[in-house]
Protein backbone atom coordinates (compact mmCIF):
# COMPACT_ATOMS: atom_id res chain seq x y z
CA UNK A 1 0.00 0.00 0.00
CA UNK A 2 2.78 2.40 0.93
CA UNK A 3 4.63 1.89 -2.51
CA UNK A 4 1.78 2.64 -4.36
CA UNK A 5 0.68 5.69 -2.41
CA UNK A 6 4.50 6.87 -2.68
CA UNK A 7 4.90 5.87 -6.47
CA UNK A 8 1.72 7.39 -7.55
CA UNK A 9 1.50 10.14 -5.12
CA UNK A 10 5.08 11.76 -6.66
CA UNK A 11 3.79 13.47 -9.62
CA UNK A 12 0.70 15.19 -7.58
CA UNK A 13 3.86 15.89 -5.60
CA UNK A 14 6.40 17.72 -8.02
CA UNK A 15 3.39 19.71 -9.13
CA UNK A 16 3.23 20.56 -5.40
CA UNK A 17 7.06 21.63 -5.19
CA UNK A 18 6.81 23.88 -8.30
CA UNK A 19 4.04 25.43 -6.48
CA UNK A 20 6.03 26.78 -3.05
CA UNK A 21 9.50 26.90 -4.91
CA UNK A 22 12.04 27.82 -7.32
CA UNK A 23 11.77 25.36 -10.23
CA UNK A 24 15.25 24.91 -10.32
CA UNK A 25 15.27 23.73 -6.43
CA UNK A 26 12.51 21.82 -7.40
CA UNK A 27 13.76 19.95 -9.87
CA UNK A 28 16.73 18.82 -7.46
CA UNK A 29 14.52 18.12 -4.81
CA UNK A 30 12.40 16.04 -7.00
CA UNK A 31 15.13 14.16 -8.12
CA UNK A 32 17.22 13.45 -5.15
CA UNK A 33 14.58 12.53 -3.06
CA UNK A 34 13.13 10.28 -5.36
CA UNK A 35 16.59 8.41 -6.22
CA UNK A 36 17.77 8.28 -1.88
CA UNK A 37 13.95 7.73 -0.55
CA UNK A 38 11.60 6.01 -3.13
CA UNK A 39 11.10 2.31 -3.42
CA UNK A 40 12.57 0.23 -5.83
CA UNK A 41 9.47 -0.80 -7.84
CA UNK A 42 8.23 -0.72 -11.34
CA UNK A 43 5.14 -0.87 -12.79
CA UNK A 44 4.00 -1.46 -16.65
CA UNK A 45 2.08 0.65 -18.74
CA UNK A 46 1.12 0.07 -21.96
CA UNK A 47 2.74 2.13 -24.29
CA UNK A 48 4.73 3.88 -21.71
CA UNK A 49 8.01 4.01 -20.67
CA UNK A 50 8.02 1.80 -17.30
CA UNK A 51 6.82 3.64 -14.12
CA UNK A 52 9.95 3.52 -11.69
CA UNK A 53 11.11 6.32 -9.31
CA UNK A 54 13.54 8.57 -11.66
CA UNK A 55 10.20 7.98 -14.52
CA UNK A 56 7.85 9.54 -12.41
CA UNK A 57 10.16 12.05 -11.01
CA UNK A 58 10.63 13.00 -15.22
CA UNK A 59 7.56 12.81 -16.19
CA UNK A 60 6.35 14.89 -12.89
CA UNK A 61 8.58 18.04 -13.45
CA UNK A 62 7.99 17.60 -17.74
CA UNK A 63 4.39 18.24 -16.61
CA UNK A 64 5.07 21.30 -13.85
CA UNK A 65 7.39 22.73 -16.36
CA UNK A 66 4.52 22.67 -18.74
CA UNK A 67 2.34 23.86 -15.96
CA UNK A 68 4.19 26.45 -14.17
CA UNK A 69 7.83 27.53 -16.33
CA UNK A 70 6.44 27.31 -20.02
CA UNK A 71 9.20 29.47 -21.24
CA UNK A 72 11.63 27.03 -20.08
CA UNK A 73 10.44 24.28 -22.64
CA UNK A 74 9.88 27.31 -25.55
CA UNK A 75 13.56 28.33 -25.21
CA UNK A 76 15.21 25.08 -25.08
CA UNK A 77 17.56 24.38 -28.62
CA UNK A 78 18.86 21.25 -29.05
CA UNK A 79 23.14 21.20 -29.55
CA UNK A 80 25.77 19.06 -30.84
CA UNK A 81 26.56 17.74 -27.14
CA UNK A 82 22.78 16.26 -27.62
CA UNK A 83 23.61 14.36 -30.53
CA UNK A 84 25.17 10.80 -28.40
CA UNK A 85 22.04 10.44 -26.55
CA UNK A 86 20.17 11.20 -29.09
CA UNK A 87 21.46 8.83 -31.53
CA UNK A 88 21.64 6.01 -28.46
CA UNK A 89 18.10 6.47 -27.40
CA UNK A 90 16.26 6.62 -31.18
CA UNK A 91 19.03 5.36 -33.98
CA UNK A 92 20.78 2.71 -32.07
CA UNK A 93 17.67 0.71 -30.90
CA UNK A 94 15.67 0.98 -34.39
CA UNK A 95 18.90 -0.17 -36.34
CA UNK A 96 19.08 -2.86 -34.08
CA UNK A 97 15.51 -3.90 -34.08
CA UNK A 98 15.21 -3.95 -37.78
CA UNK A 99 18.80 -5.44 -38.66
CA UNK A 100 17.57 -8.63 -35.97
CA UNK A 101 14.13 -8.43 -37.72
CA UNK A 102 12.21 -7.53 -34.99
CA UNK A 103 10.59 -4.71 -37.07
CA UNK A 104 10.04 -1.06 -35.84
CA UNK A 105 7.60 -1.45 -33.47
CA UNK A 106 9.95 -3.40 -31.05
CA UNK A 107 12.61 -0.80 -31.69
CA UNK A 108 10.17 2.04 -30.56
CA UNK A 109 9.24 -0.32 -27.38
CA UNK A 110 13.15 -0.24 -27.01
CA UNK A 111 13.33 3.59 -27.31
CA UNK A 112 10.17 4.27 -24.44
CA UNK A 113 12.18 1.89 -22.43
CA UNK A 114 15.50 4.02 -22.47
CA UNK A 115 13.81 7.50 -22.21
CA UNK A 116 13.10 7.41 -18.72
CA UNK A 117 16.27 5.94 -17.71
CA UNK A 118 18.89 8.10 -19.41
CA UNK A 119 17.36 10.05 -21.97
CA UNK A 120 14.55 12.38 -20.13
CA UNK A 121 16.95 13.10 -16.95
CA UNK A 122 19.69 14.24 -19.35
CA UNK A 123 17.39 17.08 -21.04
CA UNK A 124 15.78 18.09 -18.07
CA UNK A 125 19.47 18.57 -16.85
CA UNK A 126 20.10 20.13 -19.74
CA UNK A 127 17.05 22.92 -19.35
CA UNK A 128 17.50 23.34 -15.99
CA UNK A 129 21.05 23.59 -15.30
CA UNK A 130 23.67 26.06 -17.27
CA UNK A 131 25.26 28.20 -14.89
CA UNK A 132 28.49 27.93 -12.09
CA UNK A 133 25.69 29.18 -9.68
CA UNK A 134 23.50 25.86 -10.97
CA UNK A 135 26.18 23.26 -10.16
CA UNK A 136 26.74 24.74 -7.13
CA UNK A 137 23.42 23.83 -6.47
CA UNK A 138 23.61 20.10 -7.64
CA UNK A 139 26.89 19.16 -6.10
CA UNK A 140 25.55 20.41 -2.68
CA UNK A 141 22.65 18.70 -3.39
CA UNK A 142 24.77 15.37 -4.12
CA UNK A 143 26.79 16.25 -1.06
CA UNK A 144 23.15 16.84 1.45
CA UNK A 145 21.63 13.62 0.31
CA UNK A 146 25.34 11.42 1.07
CA UNK A 147 25.07 13.37 4.59
CA UNK A 148 21.49 12.27 4.96
CA UNK A 149 22.35 8.64 4.04
CA UNK A 150 24.85 8.35 6.86
CA UNK A 151 22.54 7.34 9.64
CA UNK A 152 21.06 5.04 7.46
CA UNK A 153 24.33 3.65 6.86
CA UNK A 154 25.20 3.23 10.04
CA UNK A 155 21.91 1.65 11.42
CA UNK A 156 22.10 -1.04 8.22
CA UNK A 157 25.81 -1.74 9.01
CA UNK A 158 24.98 -3.28 12.22
CA UNK A 159 21.16 -4.17 12.07
CA UNK A 160 21.45 -5.42 8.42
CA UNK A 161 19.93 -4.01 5.30
CA UNK A 162 16.09 -4.92 5.83
CA UNK A 163 15.20 -0.70 6.36
CA UNK A 164 13.22 -0.95 2.49
CA UNK A 165 11.44 -4.68 3.39
CA UNK A 166 10.46 -2.65 6.91
CA UNK A 167 8.63 0.43 5.14
CA UNK A 168 7.82 -0.99 1.48
CA UNK A 169 7.11 -4.85 2.23
CA UNK A 170 10.30 -6.10 0.18
CA UNK A 171 13.65 -6.44 -0.47
CA UNK A 172 14.71 -4.57 -3.23
CA UNK A 173 17.73 -6.98 -4.29
CA UNK A 174 19.00 -10.63 -3.08
CA UNK A 175 19.70 -10.79 0.59
CA UNK A 176 22.94 -12.87 0.06
CA UNK A 177 25.26 -10.10 -1.16
CA UNK A 178 24.58 -8.07 2.09
CA UNK A 179 27.24 -9.69 4.04
CA UNK A 180 30.62 -8.84 3.36
CA UNK A 181 34.14 -8.08 4.97
CA UNK A 182 32.14 -10.09 8.25
CA UNK A 183 29.69 -7.64 8.72
CA UNK A 184 26.43 -5.74 6.52
CA UNK A 185 26.81 -3.49 3.63
CA UNK A 186 24.26 -0.90 3.44
CA UNK A 187 21.68 -0.45 1.06
CA UNK A 188 19.49 1.94 1.97
CA UNK A 189 16.42 2.34 -0.70
CA UNK A 190 18.44 1.74 -3.35
CA UNK A 191 18.90 -1.11 -6.16
CA UNK A 192 22.15 -2.74 -4.11
CA UNK A 193 24.72 -2.19 -1.59
CA UNK A 194 26.98 -1.53 -5.10
CA UNK A 195 25.18 1.07 -6.00
CA UNK A 196 24.47 2.61 -2.15
CA UNK A 197 28.78 2.36 -1.62
CA UNK A 198 29.13 4.50 -5.25
CA UNK A 199 26.65 7.09 -4.35
CA UNK A 200 28.72 7.15 -1.13
CA UNK A 201 32.03 7.10 -2.04
CA UNK A 202 30.95 10.00 -5.15
CA UNK A 203 30.01 12.17 -2.49
CA UNK A 204 32.60 11.68 0.00
CA UNK A 205 35.07 13.32 -3.32
CA UNK A 206 32.59 16.04 -4.41
CA UNK A 207 32.57 16.90 -0.44
CA UNK A 208 36.14 16.71 -0.62
CA UNK A 209 36.51 18.70 -3.63
CA UNK A 210 33.81 21.12 -1.92
CA UNK A 211 36.03 21.20 1.26
CA UNK A 212 39.21 21.96 -0.16
CA UNK A 213 37.59 24.86 -2.22
CA UNK A 214 36.42 26.35 1.39
CA UNK A 215 33.03 26.23 -0.78
CA UNK A 216 30.30 27.24 1.85
CA UNK A 217 27.52 24.82 2.10
CA UNK A 218 24.54 25.32 4.16
CA UNK A 219 21.66 23.09 5.71
CA UNK A 220 18.80 25.98 5.41
CA UNK A 221 21.38 28.96 6.88
CA UNK A 222 23.27 26.74 9.18
CA UNK A 223 26.55 26.27 7.37
CA UNK A 224 27.76 23.31 7.73
CA UNK A 225 31.10 22.05 9.94
CA UNK A 226 33.19 20.68 6.39
CA UNK A 227 36.58 19.39 8.58
CA UNK A 228 33.87 17.31 10.82
CA UNK A 229 31.35 16.31 8.18
CA UNK A 230 33.86 15.10 5.25
CA UNK A 231 35.84 12.90 7.15
CA UNK A 232 32.80 11.28 8.73
CA UNK A 233 31.68 10.63 5.69
CA UNK A 234 34.36 9.13 3.70
CA UNK A 235 34.97 6.77 6.90
CA UNK A 236 31.13 5.47 6.40
CA UNK A 237 31.78 5.40 2.80
CA UNK A 238 34.92 3.08 3.10
CA UNK A 239 32.63 0.96 5.67
CA UNK A 240 29.87 0.57 2.52
CA UNK A 241 32.52 -2.12 1.82
CA UNK A 242 31.72 -1.56 -1.90
CA UNK A 243 35.34 -2.21 -2.85
CA UNK A 244 35.26 -1.03 -6.81
CA UNK A 245 33.82 1.91 -5.32
CA UNK A 246 36.17 2.80 -3.07
CA UNK A 247 39.37 2.30 -5.46
CA UNK A 248 37.56 4.40 -8.41
CA UNK A 249 36.66 7.15 -5.49
CA UNK A 250 40.87 6.89 -4.67
CA UNK A 251 41.92 6.49 -7.60
CA UNK A 252 39.84 10.15 -9.31
CA UNK A 253 40.85 11.72 -6.05
CA UNK A 254 44.90 11.15 -7.17
CA UNK A 255 44.42 11.94 -10.47
CA UNK A 256 42.69 15.46 -9.88
CA UNK A 257 44.71 16.46 -7.14
CA UNK A 258 48.09 15.41 -9.59
CA UNK A 259 46.28 17.05 -12.43
CA UNK A 260 45.99 20.59 -9.95
CA UNK A 261 49.61 20.32 -8.16
CA UNK A 262 52.04 19.54 -11.68
CA UNK A 263 49.44 22.24 -13.77
CA UNK A 264 48.47 19.43 -16.18
CA UNK A 265 45.42 17.95 -17.28
CA UNK A 266 47.39 14.53 -18.28
CA UNK A 267 46.61 12.42 -14.97
CA UNK A 268 42.71 13.07 -15.39
CA UNK A 269 42.57 12.14 -19.52
CA UNK A 270 44.36 9.14 -18.37
CA UNK A 271 41.57 8.47 -16.04
CA UNK A 272 38.99 9.18 -18.64
CA UNK A 273 41.04 6.34 -20.71
CA UNK A 274 40.33 3.75 -18.87
CA UNK A 275 37.01 2.88 -20.00
CA UNK A 276 37.33 3.19 -24.04
CA UNK A 277 40.56 1.52 -23.46
CA UNK A 278 39.64 -1.58 -21.34
CA UNK A 279 36.58 -2.02 -23.85
CA UNK A 280 38.85 -1.67 -26.79
CA UNK A 281 40.73 -4.42 -25.45
CA UNK A 282 38.20 -6.75 -23.89
CA UNK A 283 36.18 -6.68 -27.43
CA UNK A 284 39.02 -7.21 -29.95
CA UNK A 285 40.02 -10.00 -27.23
CA UNK A 286 43.42 -8.12 -26.56
CA UNK A 287 43.44 -8.90 -22.97
CA UNK A 288 41.24 -11.67 -21.02
CA UNK A 289 41.85 -9.75 -17.84
CA UNK A 290 44.22 -12.87 -16.19
CA UNK A 291 47.02 -10.45 -14.76
CA UNK A 292 44.44 -8.74 -13.19
CA UNK A 293 42.69 -11.06 -11.48
CA UNK A 294 46.32 -12.51 -10.29
CA UNK A 295 46.93 -9.28 -8.79
CA UNK A 296 44.03 -9.24 -6.91
CA UNK A 297 44.35 -12.62 -5.85
CA UNK A 298 47.14 -11.17 -3.62
CA UNK A 299 45.15 -8.96 -1.26
CA UNK A 300 41.50 -10.98 -1.30
CA UNK A 301 40.88 -14.18 -2.70
CA UNK A 302 37.04 -13.55 -2.51
CA UNK A 303 37.20 -10.49 -4.47
CA UNK A 304 39.49 -12.56 -6.87
CA UNK A 305 37.19 -14.83 -7.61
CA UNK A 306 34.34 -12.16 -7.63
CA UNK A 307 36.79 -10.32 -10.93
CA UNK A 308 37.40 -13.78 -12.26
CA UNK A 309 33.29 -14.79 -12.60
CA UNK A 310 33.11 -11.05 -14.49
CA UNK A 311 35.59 -12.30 -16.80
CA UNK A 312 34.66 -15.52 -17.75
CA UNK A 313 31.19 -14.61 -18.75
CA UNK A 314 32.24 -11.25 -20.40
CA UNK A 315 34.10 -13.39 -22.53
CA UNK A 316 30.98 -15.85 -23.47
CA UNK A 317 29.24 -12.85 -23.94
CA UNK A 318 31.60 -11.01 -25.98
CA UNK A 319 32.06 -14.08 -28.22
CA UNK A 320 28.41 -13.77 -28.46
CA UNK A 321 27.95 -10.00 -29.02
CA UNK A 322 31.22 -10.82 -32.04
CA UNK A 323 28.41 -11.87 -34.22
CA UNK A 324 26.76 -8.98 -34.49
CA UNK A 325 29.37 -6.55 -33.43
CA UNK A 326 27.87 -3.13 -35.18
CA UNK A 327 23.71 -3.06 -34.49
CA UNK A 328 23.90 -6.05 -31.09
CA UNK A 329 20.98 -8.69 -31.21
CA UNK A 330 18.42 -6.64 -30.02
CA UNK A 331 15.78 -7.01 -27.24
CA UNK A 332 14.67 -10.26 -25.75
CA UNK A 333 17.27 -10.98 -24.33
CA UNK A 334 18.98 -12.33 -27.40
CA UNK A 335 22.74 -11.21 -26.39
CA UNK A 336 22.74 -13.90 -23.92
CA UNK A 337 23.87 -17.75 -24.17
CA UNK A 338 21.99 -20.66 -23.51
CA UNK A 339 22.64 -24.37 -23.32
CA UNK A 340 20.98 -27.09 -25.23
CA UNK A 341 18.07 -27.21 -22.72
CA UNK A 342 17.19 -23.73 -22.76
CA UNK A 343 18.58 -22.62 -20.08
CA UNK A 344 20.87 -19.02 -19.29
CA UNK A 345 24.20 -19.86 -18.75
CA UNK A 346 25.92 -16.21 -19.00
CA UNK A 347 25.71 -13.73 -16.37
CA UNK A 348 25.86 -9.91 -17.80
CA UNK A 349 27.70 -7.50 -14.61
CA UNK A 350 28.66 -4.79 -16.24
CA UNK A 351 26.54 -2.33 -18.25
CA UNK A 352 29.14 -1.76 -21.35
CA UNK A 353 28.96 -5.74 -22.01
CA UNK A 354 24.84 -5.63 -21.48
CA UNK A 355 24.46 -2.75 -23.73
CA UNK A 356 27.54 -3.83 -26.90
CA UNK A 357 25.54 -7.24 -26.59
CA UNK A 358 22.22 -5.45 -27.17
CA UNK A 359 22.77 -2.59 -29.25
CA UNK A 360 26.50 -3.23 -30.25
CA UNK A 361 29.19 -0.99 -30.63
CA UNK A 362 26.75 2.02 -32.28
CA UNK A 363 24.37 1.53 -29.18
CA UNK A 364 27.19 1.38 -26.18
CA UNK A 365 29.89 3.79 -28.29
CA UNK A 366 27.25 6.12 -28.12
CA UNK A 367 25.84 5.84 -24.68
CA UNK A 368 29.86 5.99 -23.06
CA UNK A 369 30.33 9.20 -25.12
CA UNK A 370 26.94 10.84 -23.88
CA UNK A 371 28.76 10.19 -20.57
CA UNK A 372 32.44 11.21 -21.12
CA UNK A 373 31.97 13.95 -23.72
CA UNK A 374 30.57 16.49 -20.87
CA UNK A 375 33.87 15.60 -18.58
CA UNK A 376 36.00 16.21 -21.22
CA UNK A 377 34.56 19.37 -21.86
CA UNK A 378 35.12 20.76 -18.58
CA UNK A 379 38.65 19.46 -18.52
CA UNK A 380 39.30 21.71 -22.32
CA UNK A 381 37.48 24.63 -21.00
CA UNK A 382 39.74 25.23 -17.38
CA UNK A 383 42.81 24.38 -17.20
CA UNK A 384 44.09 22.14 -14.34
CA UNK A 385 45.37 25.09 -11.99
CA UNK A 386 41.41 26.46 -11.83
CA UNK A 387 39.93 23.07 -11.01
CA UNK A 388 39.86 23.68 -6.91
CA UNK A 389 39.16 27.81 -7.03
CA UNK A 390 36.39 28.48 -5.66
CA UNK A 391 33.55 29.22 -8.80
CA UNK A 392 34.98 25.88 -10.49
CA UNK A 393 35.06 23.83 -7.78
CA UNK A 394 31.73 22.78 -8.12
CA UNK A 395 31.92 21.90 -11.66
CA UNK A 396 35.02 19.86 -10.88
CA UNK A 397 33.01 18.18 -8.22
CA UNK A 398 30.36 17.09 -10.15
CA UNK A 399 32.65 16.24 -12.95
CA UNK A 400 34.89 13.87 -11.16
CA UNK A 401 31.99 11.90 -10.02
CA UNK A 402 30.62 11.33 -13.87
CA UNK A 403 33.98 10.00 -14.29
CA UNK A 404 33.54 7.62 -11.59
CA UNK A 405 30.49 6.49 -12.79
CA UNK A 406 31.38 5.99 -16.76
CA UNK A 407 34.73 3.59 -15.32
CA UNK A 408 31.93 1.60 -12.78
CA UNK A 409 30.05 0.85 -16.05
CA UNK A 410 32.63 -1.46 -17.20
CA UNK A 411 31.96 -3.90 -13.72
CA UNK A 412 28.24 -2.97 -12.88
CA UNK A 413 25.21 -3.01 -14.40
CA UNK A 414 23.35 -0.32 -12.57
CA UNK A 415 21.30 2.25 -14.23
CA UNK A 416 21.86 5.59 -12.74
CA UNK A 417 19.26 8.13 -13.84
CA UNK A 418 20.61 11.02 -11.44
CA UNK A 419 24.44 10.81 -13.21
CA UNK A 420 22.67 11.55 -16.41
CA UNK A 421 20.75 14.50 -14.97
CA UNK A 422 24.08 16.17 -13.18
CA UNK A 423 25.47 14.89 -16.90
CA UNK A 424 23.02 16.81 -18.87
CA UNK A 425 23.86 20.19 -16.50
CA UNK A 426 27.37 19.75 -16.87
CA UNK A 427 27.17 19.80 -20.92
CA UNK A 428 24.76 22.45 -20.36
CA UNK A 429 27.14 24.83 -18.43
CA UNK A 430 29.73 24.14 -20.34
CA UNK A 431 28.27 25.58 -23.65
CA UNK A 432 27.82 28.61 -21.57
CA UNK A 433 31.72 28.58 -20.12
CA UNK A 434 34.35 30.29 -22.12
CA UNK A 435 36.93 28.53 -24.28
CA UNK A 436 40.49 29.34 -22.94
CA UNK A 437 41.62 30.42 -26.11
CA UNK A 438 38.94 32.63 -26.32
CA UNK A 439 39.11 34.35 -22.32
CA UNK A 440 42.89 34.33 -23.08
CA UNK A 441 42.46 36.95 -26.48
CA UNK A 442 38.90 38.24 -27.23
CA UNK A 443 39.97 38.75 -30.10
CA UNK A 444 40.87 34.90 -31.29
CA UNK A 445 37.43 34.72 -33.38
CA UNK A 446 37.68 37.31 -35.33
CA UNK A 447 34.89 39.78 -33.92
CA UNK A 448 36.35 43.14 -31.97
CA UNK A 449 36.47 42.87 -28.50
CA UNK A 450 33.63 43.90 -26.65
CA UNK A 451 34.14 47.48 -24.61
CA UNK A 452 33.68 47.22 -20.90
CA UNK A 453 30.49 47.23 -18.86
CA UNK A 454 29.07 50.70 -17.57
CA UNK A 455 26.89 53.52 -18.39
CA UNK A 456 27.19 54.52 -22.37
CA UNK A 457 28.12 57.90 -22.48
CA UNK A 458 26.71 60.75 -25.00
CA UNK A 459 23.45 60.93 -26.56
CA UNK A 460 23.85 58.94 -29.46
CA UNK A 461 25.61 56.17 -27.44
CA UNK A 462 24.69 52.39 -27.76
CA UNK A 463 24.22 50.18 -24.36
CA UNK A 464 26.88 47.64 -24.32
CA UNK A 465 26.73 44.52 -22.64
CA UNK A 466 28.84 44.12 -19.45
CA UNK A 467 31.22 41.67 -19.40
CA UNK A 468 31.70 37.84 -18.62
CA UNK A 469 32.06 36.93 -15.37
CA UNK A 470 35.55 36.68 -14.07
CA UNK A 471 34.68 33.04 -13.47
CA UNK A 472 34.66 32.27 -17.36
CA UNK A 473 30.89 31.44 -17.67
CA UNK A 474 27.99 33.08 -19.37
CA UNK A 475 25.17 34.56 -17.51
CA UNK A 476 22.59 32.53 -18.41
Amino acid sequence: MLTSLTMFGWIPFTLALFMVMPPKRAVVWCFFLAWLFLPMAGYKLSGLPDYTKMSASSAGVLLATALFDQGRLIRFKLRWIDAPLIMFTIVSPMASSISNGLGIYDGLSETNAWLGSWTLPWFIGRMYFKTADDMRLLATAFLMGAFAYIPICLWEMRMAPTLHRNFYGFHQHGFAHAVRWGGYRPRGFMQSGLMTSLYMCSGAVIGLILWRSRVPVRIGRTPVLMAAAVPVLAVVAFFCKGTGAIVLAVGVTAALFAAVILQTRLPMIVFMLVSPLYIIARAKGVWDGTDLVDFVARFSSERAQSLNFRFVNENVLIEKASQRPVFGWGGWNRSAVFNEAGDKTSVADGLWIILYGKAGILGMGFFMLSLILPVLMFLWRFPAYRWLQRSVAPSTALAMMLAIYQVDCLFNGMESPLNFLIAGGLSGTMLMARSPRRAANPQASGKPAKPAGGRPRGPHAKPTRLPRPEFGFQRS
